[in-house]
């Protein structure tokens, strides 16, 4: 499947359709939170595709010195939701940052349906509770709002985490720059997001 066959098949899902409509992300350009969206399901299918091959591939070296290149070129393009890859000796996670404020983080997520409470974890931690035991955690970095997240909540777009990081992905806007120009061994793969429900 090609990036844009996969692109069609997220217009044409007509759940996706009242997430456009409907949330939070309704004031963006349709055409804007799908390039969001396929971009952030490359870059995590190319994470997955690096946490495969970590002990087995002679090529995980090449590919992981071009997943960093990705990262940046991610980091370049969307200055306003950043990626850091933390690694270790039998892992590879990436770190989630938003350029944002938590009072600013904790506005928006009033404002999205079926949310119902915030619990504090600390002065600078809380966790957003929602209807059907959906929750997000967000702490306080500085300058930056770090997401805890699970993997397929990220890239699910039902769930807080895909629509708070999205939201706050295109807020800024972003560079027209190519994440799949950066060549990997297995790019075709990568292209399909494994992670994504509404595809399997």
């Amino acid at each position: 499947m090609s990036n844009d066959e996969t692109q069609d098949v997220i217009i044409d899902d007509p759940e996706w359709d009242t997430i456009l409509r409907e949330s939070e992300l309704s004031p963006y350009k349709r055409d804007d939170i799908h390039t969001f969206t396929i971009d952030l399901f490359f870059v995590f299918n190319i994470l997955n595709n690096l946490k495969e091959e970590m002990s087995e591939s002679y090529n995980y070296d090449r590919n992981y010195k071009n997943f960093k290149e990705l990262i940046k070129l991610w980091n370049k393009k969307y200055k306003t939701v950043l990626f850091q890859i933390s690694e270790t000796s039998y892992n590879l996670k990436l770190k989630v940052f938003v350029n944002t404020s938590l009072d600013a983080s904790k506005a928006l997520i009033t404002k999205m349906s079926e949310f119902i409470q915030f619990n504090s974890m600390s002065e600078d931690s809380v966790e957003a509770v929602f209807q059907g035991d959906n929750t997000i955690s967000i702490n306080n970095q500085g300058n930056h709002i770090e997401v805890i997240y699970l993997e397929e909540d990220m890239l699910n777009y039902f769930s807080p985490e895909f629509r708070f990081v999205t939201y706050f992905g295109l807020l800024g806007g972003f560079e027209n720059l190519n994440l799949q120009s950066i060549s990997f061994g297995y790019a075709s793969k990568a292209s399909i997001p494994k992670c994504y429900k509404k595809l399997q």
